[in-house]
């Protein structure tokens, strides 16, 4: 069964998902980046607020 992430509002995406993959996230001033565990993939997920309101969020996992 595939999980579905459901949103109200686009930036709480990054937050719903490191929540459902029990991932390791870590914070640098206006950057997050999200590691899933080993046995769902290799990868990151990267999150850069820009200024309030506007965020950046890039991809690269397998």
């Amino acid at each position: 069964m595939t999980p579905n992430v459901v949103v109200a509002n686009i930036h709480d995406y990054f937050d719903r998902i490191a929540e459902l993959v029990h991932g390791t996230v870590r914070t640098r001033s206006w950057e997050q980046q999200l590691s899933p565990p080993p046995h769902i993939g290799k990868g990151k997920i990267t999150r850069m607020q820009i200024r309030p309101g506007m965020e950046i969020v890039v991809s690269d996992m397998t």
